[in-house]
């Protein structure tokens, strides 16, 4: 009897307060095909699932339309529009495992189940003994495009941690969460930006300076941890406010 795995994790908890997504997320990992031998009529792909019948999950067109979309934004699954439906695949196995056999991963990235059984590398020890400090990073500082390490999820909650020093009344929600984490990965992975850096423009934020001629701050200006990846006039705002702590006088994070 084929079973789907719900993990135990920070991202399950944040999940739940979406229960349509969760929702649809869960049909899609109950439809993925999981073998060659399952019958195949819609030409699915291991790991693949048809969905689009919004109504047998209880939701309209609109939510449904709105789920799928979050789903992907998240980066918890891909989707490929068909005739026949929405071809969806999940690419983030940190909430549903769809269980796939162990010689048929849902793509060609490792799954975590399959990084669970891999021998031990120091790679893992090292993500065991970081549990209580994001910022001490896997030797690689790189992750799979597919996959939020629980790094990013602890560096998105120092963020927005240190954020509400200066802005206590924002909603800063488990939405907010899950973008940052996607982010922060993207900043490492892709821009290439040191998460020590990242740590140490954190820590500065609260208490940057603020002009005494122009009034101008940094933390009033950042209300929000998904400001940090994104650019004005082609620079990263990371980037910015690197250049702002440097030049205020704090050249590094104070923290071992």
């Amino acid at each position: 009897m084929a079973f789907v795995k719900m993990e135990r994790s920070a991202e399950v908890d944040e999940m739940l307060k979406h229960p349509l997504e969760f929702t649809l997320l869960a049909q899609i990992a109950k439809r993925a095909r999981r073998a060659e031998d399952d019958a195949n009529i819609h030409g699915l792909e291991i790991g693949q699932a048809l969905v689009g019948d919004y109504q047998s999950v209880g939701m309209s067109r609109q939510q449904y339309r709105r789920c799928l979309t979050n789903l992907q934004t998240w980066q918890i699954i891909t989707i490929k529009p068909t005739n026949k439906g929405t071809i969806a695949k999940i690419i983030n196995t940190r909430i549903f495992d769809p269980n796939l056999p162990s010689n048929q991963p849902t793509n060609t990235h490792a799954t975590n189940q399959q990084t669970r059984t891999q021998p031990t590398t120091k790679k893992n020890i090292r993500r065991k003994e970081d549990q209580e400090d994001y910022i001490q990073s896997p030797e690689s500082g790189r992750l799979d495009a597919k996959q939020i390490d629980d790094i990013y999820f602890r560096a998105a909650d120092y963020a927005i941690e240190q954020i509400k020093k200066t802005h206590p009344h924002l909603s800063l929600n488990g939405r907010i969460r899950i973008k940052t984490a996607a982010d922060f990965d993207k900043l490492v992975r892709i821009d290439k930006k040191a998460l020590e850096d990242l740590r140490a423009i954190l820590d500065w934020l609260p208490d940057s300076p603020i002009d005494e001629r122009t009034g101008f701050s940094w933390k009033q200006q950042i209300q929000s941890p998904l400001k940090i990846r994104q650019r004005k006039d082609g620079i990263l705002y990371f980037d910015k406010l690197f250049s702002a702590m440097n030049n205020s006088g704090k050249k590094e994070s104070v923290y071992v």
